[in-house]
Order: structure tokens, then C-alpha cells, then sequence
């Protein structure tokens, strides 16, 4: 059986890396009646440290374990190896026609007592290979048992555990969801407060401004009406002063024309005197 899993290990191992990964272990889908998903789900069991990677030892002793054969582990014990029994090469195309109806109940039962009915992904193939090991090889049917036993169990502890991690992450999704709606709500709602806010101081701020402007308006108006006012009475003096200016051009005339008459008389009385003083002489 050890020589079976490290044949195992080294179809996985090709590179002779001396570990495999997880997409290593893809290798097998040809050696075992387990689907990609399903050898995901060995790989990931037998990963107990999550490391992402098995080490021949690893590789051995989770198999081991799993397949309840303590040679794997444990030396000095003996059990059939599958290197030395040379399992036939089995066609799987003609394995319906191979198996009997009591071999077929059998089976049923068998997969049924294991919770395994749907786990496999070819179940014909499973079939095929136990019903070959029970007619031929019936001294390794209970270590294929053990091992369809176990494996189903991993794949079904594999799914619970997806279901529940699906579970697990639908629940945080809805959590995070309504989070999400919590804080866009509350985050809408702050905005209308300060928008309601802002309008409101802004309003306040109107109402302050427009007063201010008013009162700014009402004087401005106060100040046009003084200065009309001071033009009115500007006006006035203006015409006060022209009619004053008039008044004492036509004084001015009065008193340049009188003074003309004045000299004028002035320069006849002159005129007489000296007509008087040139007759007074004469006589």
C-alpha cells in the first residue's frame, strides 16, 4: 500500500519537486473516481496546516489515515499492497453489463450505509472497480471499502464546511449590506440636515442681507433728497444773485448815464464861465 501512495505522489509529483500542490493533485482524476472539486476537497483535508502544499510524508500519512491503514504510518505491519496484486485494467464502459443484480443491490446498500450515493462524480466507475475487487480481489474489498468510506466522508465534511463557509459569507454579505444601507440612510440623512441647515442660515443670511440693503437704500434715498435739496437751494441763491447782478448793471447805468449828463452840464457851465470871465475881461 505504501508503494501505491507514493506511485500516487509521484504521478502528481512530475516535476520531482517533492511536494505537490493542489492543482498537482488534478493528476489523479485518471487513478481515482473523484471529480476535480472532489480531489480539491482531499487536498485541502489532507492540508491540515494550510501550507498549500504536501510533502510525500504529508501526502502518506493523511492518505493513510484517512484510508484507516496503519502501515502507511506505522512500519512493521503488513496488508495487501496494491503494487503487488496488480488490480486489472478495467474498461469502464462495460461495467453495467459486468454487474449482477445482486452485486448491484449490494452496492446500493453499500453506498447508502456510507451517506455516498451522490458524493461521487461517476458513480458507474466506483461501482465497476468494487465489483471487480469483490469477484477478483475480494482481500482488498474492505480496504476499498474503508477508502470510499473515508473519502466520502472528506468530501461530505468538505461540503459542509463550503456550505458552511457559503452561509458564513451570505451572512456577512447581508450584514455588510445592510450596513451599507444603514450608513447610506443615515449618511441621506445627515445631508437633508444640512441642507435644511444651510437653507436655514442661508434664508437668515437673506433676510439679514436684504435688511441691510434697505436700510443702505433708505439712505441712499435720504441723500438724494438732501442733495436736491442743497441744488434747490443753490438754485435759488443762483437766482438771487442774477437778479441782484441785473439790478446793479441797470444801477450802473442809471449812474454812468447820469454821470454823463453831470460832466456834460459840468462842461457847459465850464463853457458859460468861460464865456462870462472872457466878456467880463472885455468889458
Amino acid at each position: 500500500m505504501r508503494d501505491k501512495v507514493r506511485e500516487l505522489f509521484l504521478l502528481c509529483d512530475k516535476e520531482d519537486k517533492g511536494f505537490i500542490t493542489k492543482r498537482d493533485m488534478q493528476r489523479l482524476e485518471a487513478e481515482l473516481p473523484l471529480n476535480p472539486e472532489q480531489l480539491e476537497d482531499v487536498f485541502e483535508k489532507l492540508d491540515c496546516h494550510m501550507q498549500g502544499y504536501l510533502t510525500l510524508a504529508e501526502f502518506t500519512h493523511g492518505l493513510g489515515q484517512y484510508l484507516g491503514l496503519q502501515s502507511l504510518v506505522t512500519k512493521g505491519e503488513q496488508v495487501p499492497k496494491f503494487a503487488e496484486k496488480h488490480l486489472p485494467v478495467l474498461t469502464w464502459g462495460d461495467s453495467e453489463s459486468d454487474l449482477c443484480q445482486e452485486d448491484e443491490l449490494h452496492f446500493s446498500r453499500l453506498m447508502d450505509s456510507l451517506g455516498a450515493r451522490n458524493v461521487f462524480a461517476d458513480s458507474d466507475e466506483v461501482r465497476a472497480l468494487w465489483t471487480r475487487l469483490r469477484r477478483d480481489e475480494p482481500e482488498l474489498l474492505n480496504n476499498f471499502e474503508g477508502f470510499l468510506s473515508r473519502v466520502s466522508l472528506l468530501i461530505l465534511q468538505a461540503k459542509q464546511e463550503k456550505a458552511t463557509v457559503e452561509r458564513i459569507l451570505q451572512k456577512r454579505n447581508g450584514d455588510h449590506d445592510r450596513e451599507v444601507q444603514h450608513l447610506y440612510e443615515e449618511m441621506e440623512q445627515q445631508m437633508k440636515s444640512e441642507k435644511e441647515k444651510l437653507s436655514s442660515q442661508d434664508a437668515r443670511r437673506l433676510l439679514c442681507r436684504s435688511q441691510e440693503l434697505e436700510a443702505e437704500l433708505d439712505a441712499k434715498e435720504q441723500e438724494v433728497k438732501n442733495i436736491r435739496t442743497k441744488q434747490k437751494q443753490l438754485e435759488r441763491a443762483l437766482t438771487e444773485l442774477n437778479s441782484e447782478r441785473s439790478e446793479t448793471r441797470q444801477q450802473n447805468d442809471r449812474l454812468r448815464q447820469s454821470n454823463e449828463e453831470l460832466e456834460e452840464r459840468l462842461a457847459q457851465v465850464r463853457r458859460e464861465l468861460s464865456d462870462a470871465l472872457t466878456l467880463m475881461e472885455q468889458l
